[in-house]
């Protein structure tokens, strides 16, 4: 398996998909088993201050419930509906790549 010749055409292409999707995306019922790892996460998280970083926010359906339980969310997404639905849910959210930002400057 080699690798991608041109990074900024499959960006591209995801950044057409997930734009696509978006509404569907907000939409779909969590698996179970997810929401039951996100619950188990938070409970871990419970002892701190904690904040995080998403890389591929998509429409904050766990984002939502991570702001509800007082940690702070900065997301990162390519597609700006996704940032647009994620920062209803009181995350704050990025347009970008992973590869653009720069993480430290987050804090």
């Amino acid at each position: 398996m080699g690798l991608v010749s041109d990074v900024g055409a499959v960006e591209r292409a995801l950044v057409a998909y997930y734009e696509r999707e978006a509404g569907d995306r907000a939409e779909r019922p969590l698996d179970l088993q997810r929401v039951a790892a996100r619950t188990r996460f938070i409970s871990q998280l419970a002892r701190h201050r904690p904040r995080m970083l998403e890389v591929g926010i998509g429409p904050g359906r766990d984002s939502v419930t991570f702001v509800a339980r007082g940690i702070r969310v900065v997301g990162i997404d390519l597609s700006l509906e996704h940032a647009r639905r994620a920062r209803a849910t009181g995350a704050e959210a990025i347009v970008a790549t992973g590869r653009e930002v720069d993480v430290l400057a987050l804090r």
